[in-house]
């Protein structure tokens, strides 16, 4: 790394630096002391700023009606070949009544799915996400449980912090068959950099 100004940042968080902080005009804080200094927090940043970082916000809405014998699927997706990493930020899902949900992990994805396109949280960006909603039936709960709770009719929204890289999946399945689900899931997705690439 480079100790010089700039070089040491992530470029992402070195394009939000450099718009957050090169905004022209306005008073100098000549009355600032010298030991103070304003602080941006790189991890805590407002959902404005995605845009600087080449983050575009994604939001869907999903659900599958209840099918004899089968379980419910919905989730997202990070298609194939798709460039990006996609980040899932919270969900809430809606069931007739109270149920047990599981969380599956899933890759590659599910074959004959319906999807649908996510879309933007952040109506100044360009492009359209590539993050899709899915939703699908199946004879068994597909993918791998990576938890579990009971869910209430009308879930208020809750995080979850889950990562997508290509060609992966986070579904949402009541452990009941034959159960209507339908959900709203939000997060954020950006261009997968070079030194991601395995």
């Amino acid at each position: 790394m480079s100790d010089r100004p700039g070089e040491a940042y992530i470029h992402r968080y070195n394009e939000l630096v450099k718009k957050l902080l090169g905004a022209k005009g306005g008073e100098p804080m000549t009355e600032l002391a010298a030991e103070l200094l304003p602080v941006i927090i790189l991890e805590q940043e407002r959902p404005e700023y995605a845009i600087y970082k080449s983050e575009l916000l994604w939001m869907c809405s999903v659900g599958q009606a209840a099918s004899v014998g089968n379980f419910s699927h919905v989730g997202v997706r990070n298609p194939v070949g798709s460039g990006i990493i996609s980040v899932v930020e919270a969900f809430a899902i809606d069931v007739p009544a109270l149920v047990n949900m599981v969380i599956t992990a899933h890759a590659p994805v599910q074959a004959g799915a319906t999807l649908t396109a996510s879309v933007q949280r952040d109506f100044r960006a360009k492009g359209t996400p590539v993050t899709q909603a899915v939703a699908f039936v199946n004879v068994g709960i597909i993918g791998a449980t990576a938890g579990q709770m009971e869910v209430p009719a009308g879930m208020a929204p809750a995080p979850l912090s889950v990562v997508l890289g290509e060609n992966n999946e986070i579904l949402f399945v009541p452990q009941a068959a034959n159960t209507t689900i339908a959900g709203w899931i939000l997060g954020r997705e950006r261009p997968v950099e070079t030194s991601e690439r395995a």
